[in-house]
C-alpha cells in the first residue's frame, strides 16, 4: 500500500483494481496465532488523524478458524475480520473485509467490500469487490467495480519467498508481521500491494532510544522503527511497538493511526 493519504485519493478515482463470544478464561491464549500480540475474539480499534482530526477509523476482531468453515482452511489458521470508515476532503469510504492467515501471518485469502461516495458539483458514489487467493508462489488478484462480476479485472503476481498481504489502508495487517521485531535493530518484509499488484520491500530500522505512546487515557513505552519503501522512496514513517509486539501507532505522510486501546 502506497503512503494513505494517496490510496484515498486512489479508491475514490477508482484506480484500485459477526461478532463473536468472548473466548472461555485461558482459552485465548490457546488459539491465539504466533504472529499476532492481540489476543483473538475481542474487538480492537485503530483511529486515523489528520493533526487533530479524526478523519476515520478502523476496527477489527480474529477468530480460529474451524473445520465447519465454508471454505476448507489449511490447519491452524485464523480470519481477521475488518470494518472501516474514512472521511476525508468530501471523500467518504467505507470497507468491510476478511483475511484468512496461517498461524505464522501468511495470508490464505483476503475478500473486501468497498463502497465510496465523492460530494463534487454532482455527487459520485461506486463500490469495489476485491478477491485474492494465495498459493506459496503467487497471488490471484480479482477486481469487480459497481457490480460488474462479468467484468473483472485481473492480475497475478509472483511470491518469492515469504510475502505478507498490506490491503487497501489495512493497517491492521501489519500486526501480522510486527510482533518479533522486538529484538532486531533492523528488519526487511516484502508486502503485496493489490491495488498495484505489486510486491514492495519495507525495510525497518529501530531508534535506539525509548520512547513512550499514548494509548487512549495511558501512556505506553514504546520503541520505534522508522521505515522506508521500495521502490516508493517517498513513502516513508514510522510504528511504535509495545513489549508484547502490539502496533500502538503508525506515522507517514502527514497521517497518524493510533491504538484506541490497549486489550
Amino acid at each position: 500500500m502506497i503512503p494513505p493519504n494517496v490510496t484515498v485519493v486512489a479508491v475514490v478515482l477508482g484506480l484500485l483494481g459477526p461478532a463473536l463470544a468472548a473466548a472461555p478464561a485461558g482459552a485465548a491464549a490457546a488459539e491465539t496465532p504466533r504472529s499476532l500480540a492481540f489476543p483473538v475474539d475481542r474487538a480492537h480499534r485503530y483511529l486515523w488523524m489528520r493533526g487533530d482530526a479524526k478523519i476515520g477509523e478502523t476496527s477489527f476482531r480474529v477468530r480460529k478458524l474451524r473445520d465447519a468453515t465454508a471454505e476448507k482452511p489449511a490447519a491452524d489458521s485464523f480470519e481477521l475480520a475488518t470494518r472501516r470508515r474514512m472521511e476525508s476532503d468530501r471523500k467518504v469510504q467505507e470497507s468491510e473485509g476478511t483475511l484468512r492467515f496461517r498461524a505464522d501471518g501468511q495470508p490464505l485469502s483476503f475478500r473486501e467490500k468497498t463502497s465510496y461516495t465523492v460530494a463534487a458539483e454532482r455527487e459520485f458514489r461506486g463500490d469495489q469487490e476485491l478477491r485474492i487467493d494465495f498459493t506459496p508462489r503467487t497471488a490471484a488478484i480479482t477486481y469487480y467495480q459497481n457490480g460488474k462480476l462479468d467484468r473483472p479485472t485481473e492480475h497475478e503476481v509472483a511470491l518469492e519467498g515469504t510475502t505478507f498481504l498490506y490491503g487497501t489502508l489495512g493497517i491492521e495487517h501489519w500486526n501480522l508481521f510486527l510482533k518479533d521485531f522486538r529484538a532486531a535493530a533492523k528488519v526487511r518484509i516484502e508486502l503485496l500491494l493489490p491495488e498495484f499488484a505489486k510486491v514492495a520491500t519495507v525495510e525497518f530500522t529501530a531508534r535506539d532510544a525509548a520512547e513512550r505512546v499514548r494509548v487512549g487515557e495511558r501512556e505506553v513505552a514504546a520503541r520505534r522503527y522508522d521505515f522506508t519503501v521500495t521502490p516508493w522512496t517517498d513513502w516513508k514513517g514510522s510504528v511504535w511497538l509495545d513489549a508484547d509486539g502490539r502496533m500502538l501507532q503508525y506515522e507517514s505522510g502527514g497521517l497518524r493511526v493510533v491504538l484506541a486501546a490497549l486489550p
